[in-house]
């Protein structure tokens, strides 16, 4: 599962950049038969070949491997952290002192 995603994700991105197979497998120096099944998740690829795409694409690895490997309390969290944008300290105080009294009342129970 994670070489698909990991397979889709550097497809996305070479049709972002325009790029056939040929033109990324060649800066690559890979095969273009090779560089199908990376895409296709059917072959896991050697870190220097991941950093040589990250490098073409000019996006960190993180960024590629985005979607991979996402614990549910990691997605939770960003979740909770993407509510909080926008919002005064104040406003972050008193949500979190809300947050605080709501885990009370679960625990309580």
């Amino acid at each position: 599962m994670i070489y698909k995603i990991l397979g889709e994700n550097i497809k996305r991105e070479r049709l972002k950049l325009n790029l056939t197979q040929d033109q990324l497998s060649e800066k690559l120096d890979i095969s273009t038969s090779y560089l199908g099944r990376i895409e296709r998740g059917e072959r896991n690829l050697p870190l220097d070949t991941l950093i040589r795409i990250s490098n073409i694409f000019n996006v960190s690895i993180d960024y590629l491997l985005r979607g991979c490997i996402v614990s549910n309390n990691e997605s939770i969290s960003s979740d909770v952290n993407n509510l909080f944008v926008g919002l005064s300290s104040k406003e972050m105080e008193l949500v979190l002192d809300m947050v605080k009294l709501m885990i009370s009342h679960f625990k309580s129970k």
